[in-house]
């Protein structure tokens, strides 16, 4: 098959535009469940023509084959990086609002604070092991308030504290995990709450 059969292949079957830039950074610093939960909203809505749409937690877990608690931490995430506008629904009664790119296509500053961004996040979830004071208890999930203030700090700190810092910050910031059945629960790093069920 030549260029010009796959090209008509690939427009008769349907595709989805991609902005380059983005996705150059994405593909090599987003992680994964980010990705895939962005790849999906962005489907849904650059995908229809449109720059939003009201798309079910649900429905974006099983199509990005993440838990569905963690579409709201990932929806948090692109927020604070401004490449996404979310406005969540209310259980059981509607679905969340989803914005792709409000303020248009991040420029170069943008792109360097979304680099940021995402190793700060690969720094608070453990996936980069020197945030180890946050993974004590890995038994335990923060809220995505207290998920988004930790990156916040960390992308606040350039990245270039050590093991005294981080300790420094948990001795005035207790760690809020929620569990099911609690409206939430302040524990300090080397606390502990017993095992968390799945919700």
């Amino acid at each position: 098959m030549n260029f010009d059969e796959l090209i008509q292949t690939v427009n008769d079957g349907g595709f989805t535009r991609l902005a380059n830039p983005l996705e150059d950074l994405f593909l090599r610093e987003m992680p994964d469940p980010y990705y895939r939960f962005w790849r999906c909203v962005w489907r849904k809505t650059i995908g229809w023509q449109q720059t939003a749409a009201f798309i079910s937690n649900r429905d974006l877990a099983e199509s990005a084959r993440i838990r569905k608690a963690d579409v709201g931490r990932c929806a948090h995430v692109c927020q604070l990086g401004g490449i996404l506008a979310y406005v969540p629904g209310r259980k059981g009664h509607e679905n969340s609002h989803f914005t792709v790119l409000p303020n248009g296509l991040p420029d170069k500053e943008g792109m360097s604070s979304l680099s940021d961004l995402f190793a700060a996040v690969k720094q608070v979830t453990g996936e980069e092991s020197r945030y180890r004071a946050v993974c004590r208890n890995r038994n335990y999930r923060f809220t995505n308030k207290e998920f988004c203030a930790r990156v916040k700090w960390w992308v606040s700190m350039d990245m270039t504290m050590d093991e005294k810092d981080i300790d420094a910050y948990h001795a005035v910031h207790p760690v809020e995990y929620r569990r099911p059945g609690t409206k939430g629960l302040s524990v300090p790093p080397g606390g502990t709450l017993g095992p968390e069920s799945e919700e």
